[in-house]
């Protein structure tokens, strides 16, 4: 089915699901913020605002009880823009390092009006962007990612979610590559400091990794490897063996699964939508979770 809008060449493209029905943003003609929606069964679409975009592959969301916040690069840095349920505003991310140029962007909801956005700052390191009652503050993460490769961010669960415990408890884990090829994590559980350690193996795409998995059940990221002897598709330099890694939290130990023979190389397409699963998958699961916590909380009234 053809819905309504018209992508940049190459723009990345992100969704949010809404009570009147899904939405999708990306960057349209002349570098502009865009979004499609479904409202009552009818796509349309409408500019959010901000300043024109310069680098249409960089576009990350994250997701909030009011709505979702989107980020891009702009040209003289970063700017997010928030959803307030009426409306949208805007605002410059700045960071005192700079942001690479051609820096990819990755956002995680860290609480329920919380995102957290993750770049590559002027010095080539990894950044992270949060937002406070001052604006946007940004800090300098262990890790250096590799130019020109996309940034995967996640929650995990800490322990066994319950209700009589209040919110579930959560940590932030970024995933990359590294100049090595191998891929590596960036990770904090809750409120604890930042640490990075190194999957195995050597990679040539971070496809997405596991958000909100269930408790008990590994992290997993999903990985495209280097092309074999006799593998390499024309015209296709990404393509390669599929590949998942998995422990039992960021921290590891991390182990390489072996995929069967048949599933061992996907096309490229399929392994986008399975990186556009996940990330469906981290924004439902993310504001089910918050929302399951604000009930534990809210008073209860009880009849005579």
């Amino acid at each position: 089915r053809r819905l309504a809008g018209r992508p940049a060449a190459g723009s990345a493209i992100v969704a949010d699901a809404r009570v009147t029905g899904p939405e999708v943003f990306y960057i349209g003609p002349g570098g502009r913020l865009t979004s499609s929606a479904d409202v009552d069964g009818t796509w349309t679409v409408a500019r959010v605002g901000g300043p024109a975009a310069v680098r249409p592959g960089s576009l990350a969301l994250g997701d909030t009880v009011h709505g979702p916040e989107l980020f891009y690069l702009d040209g003289q840095g970063m700017t997010a823009a928030v959803s307030t349920g009426r409306g949208w505003t805007t605002a410059r991310v700045v960071s005192r390092s700079g942001i690479a140029p051609d820096s990819p962007l990755a956002a995680v909801s860290t609480g329920a009006d919380q995102v957290s956005v993750f770049f590559t700052d002027g010095q080539g390191r990894l950044a992270e962007a949060a937002q406070d009652r001052q604006g946007w503050k940004v800090s300098e993460l262990p890790g250096r990612p590799v130019r020109d490769t996309p940034l995967t961010a996640t929650s995990y669960l800490l322990g066994r979610p319950s209700t009589a415990a209040g919110p579930a408890r959560l940590g932030t884990a970024v995933y990359y590559l590294t100049r090595s090829g191998r891929p590596a994590v960036t990770y904090a559980a809750g409120g604890q400091p930042w640490r990075s350690g190194t999957l195995p193996g050597p990679a040539t795409k971070i496809i997405g990794a596991d958000a909100y998995q269930a408790a008990g059940q590994p992290s997993r990221v999903f990985l495209s490897g280097p092309a074999s002897s006799g593998q390499h598709s024309p015209g296709q330099p990404d393509s390669g063996p599929f590949r998942v890694d998995e422990a039992p939290g960021p921290g590891g130990p991390w182990t390489a699964l072996s995929p069967t023979s048949s599933a061992s190389r996907l096309p490229l397409a399929v392994l986008w939508l399975v990186g556009a699963f996940l990330a469906a998958l981290a924004v439902a699961a993310g504001l089910w979770l918050v929302r399951r916590g604000r009930a534990a909380r809210r008073p209860q009234s009880f009849g005579p």
